[in-house]
């Protein structure tokens, strides 16, 4: 995890999962593994209570990499860039994960224990205290 020094001062209770991949290793599960690792690493810290994401609403692989890690789709937001990337027409997915629904015990196993490590994974867990995005407060 990565502190931000310009988050806001108090206690960090949002974390956003990041994680980019050389195009080789796409397909092959490190960023789904990777991603549950830093949930499961993410939910040790005690203050923690919601763990968040976006992607390109076109990126289905992306999507589902979230999905494998326990988060559920909140909502697409649709944002003007300067310099938009190819399919940023059709918006950015965000997802969240609380606490509570990561314990529930009909989550899978594996998204609260330590069967998954960070083998070969590209991934990075960042802290926030509130969830912002391209400036829209979540």
């Amino acid at each position: 995890m990565v502190h931000w020094p310009d988050a806001s001062p108090g206690p960090v209770t949002v974390a956003e999962l990041g994680y980019r991949l050389r195009a080789s290793a796409w397909g092959q599960g490190y960023a789904a593994e990777g991603a549950r690792a830093l949930v499961r690493r993410a939910f040790t810290h005690p203050a923690l209570s919601r763990i968040v994401a976006t992607t390109m609403a076109v990126s289905t692989g992306s999507q589902r990499v979230l999905e494998k890690a326990g988060l559920r789709y909140l909502r697409t937001v649709h944002l003007d860039w300067a310099d938009p990337l190819p399919g940023n027409e059709h918006g950015d997915a965000g997802y969240q994960l609380s606490r509570e629904d990561w314990l529930r015990p009909d989550l899978p196993r594996a998204f609260r224990t330590a069967d998954y490590g960070l083998n070969h994974a590209a991934a990075c867990c960042s802290r926030y205290s509130s969830w912002t995005c391209c400036g829209v407060r979540y």
